[in-house]
Formats: C-alpha cells, structure tokens, sequence
C-alpha cells in the first residue's frame, strides 16, 4: 500500500509542476518540481562555471506567488533576489520586486519580511490611487495574513 501511495504522491505533485508551469509565466521554460514537505516548487537551475548552483524557488497560495532566486555558492545559500506575483485565477501579475547585492544569506526569516515589504507597498499604491485611506498597520496586518497563508498551504 505504501508503493501505492508513494507513487501516487509522486504523480500528484508533477500534475501540480504542470498546473504551475501554465499558470505562473514566470516558470515558463524552467523544469520545475514540488516539495511537500516544504511546500515549495524548486527549479532544476544550473551551475556555473565557477561552481555556483542558482535556482529558483515558488510558494503559493490562492492569491500570491512568492519567487526567490537563490545561489548556492561554497559555503552560503545566497537569497538573490524575490518577486511577488499576484493571482487573479487566470493570470498572473507582477507586484513587487527586489534584487539584492548577492550577499544576503538566505533565511526564511529574511524572505518573509522583504515579501511583506513588498505587498505592503503595493497595496499602500493602489490605496493611494483609490483615494483611500487605510492606516498602514491594518494594510502590515492584511500583508501577513497573505504571506503567512503561503507558507502553511499545503497543495499536496
């Protein structure tokens, strides 16, 4: 029965690579698999010629991806890079983007304030062209609750 389940799991989680590979154009062309235990989509990447790994990373929810872009160099995972995308059910749109200088060690920690900083500003954006007003701790709170929702979603 274990076989069974195992191999089952494994049919599951490359239908969800498939799904996100048409959903999400920022998988185009990349060989995308999925982490369950993580709850994470990880790129196959490459390796360069000074021996460095870089990769891409993606979590979802039913609203957001969350992309980072990741180097592992000889000692270090780098975080270069993160971008947000937002998911309306059809498509994709990119929200917010940030590149670091390649020395920003990666940390979980560390990805969830610079994609929180990100939907926060977005949202402070389109509050200011809707001639809103909403305080910015009720627009930091709503952010989390975003992020947070996927980093425990679990899609297999």
């Amino acid at each position: 029965m274990e076989k069974k389940n195992t191999t089952l799991s494994a049919v599951n989680n490359r239908q969800l690579a498939n799904l996100a590979e048409r959903a999400l154009p920022c998988l185009s062309g990349d060989s995308v698999s999925y982490n369950a235990d993580k709850n994470i989509f990880v790129t196959s990447g490459y390796t360069s010629t000074a021996g460095n790994t870089y990769y891409k990373t993606y979590r979802l929810s039913d609203r957001l991806c969350i992309s980072c872009s990741l180097g592992q160099g000889y000692a270090y995972l780098f975080l270069n890079g993160l971008s947000i995308y937002g998911w309306d059910g059809h498509q994709s749109r990119l929200l917010g983007n940030w590149t670091s200088p390649c020395t920003t060690i990666f940390s979980d920690s560390k990805v969830k304030d610079v994609a929180l900083g990100l939907v926060r500003d977005y949202l402070a954006s389109q509050v200011k062209l809707s001639g809103s007003n909403i305080p910015d701790s009720q627009l930091l709170e709503f952010s989390k609750g975003l992020i947070e929702e996927t980093e425990r979603r679990k899609i297999a």
